[in-house]
């Protein structure tokens, strides 16, 4: 029996992102700073995972130059590699 591809579980998380980032990250979003269009995590929202559009799934930390779609996440957060 096979599970599913890299890209098979790839998708699956972008296509959640509102689901699966604050179990990845292990925080809830900073409400005050988040809306319908992204999820701001940390005190000062530097990073942020957005919710609508071509970019879903994808984030962002800014001032440490990084950023990829969920399972880029899970590694950034993580300190794993492919």
């Amino acid at each position: 029996m096979r599970g599913p591809s890299y890209s098979e579980v790839a998708q699956a998380l972008n296509d959640e992102p509102e689901r699966w980032a604050p179990v990845i990250i292990g925080e809830e979003p900073n409400k005050a700073m988040s809306s319908s269009r992204e999820l701001r995590f940390y005190q000062k929202g530097g990073l942020v995972v957005k919710l609508q559009g071509a970019k879903r799934g994808n984030w962002s930390h800014h001032g440490h130059d990084r950023y990829g779609d969920m399972l880029d996440l899970i590694q950034y957060i993580r300190s794993v590699s492919k």
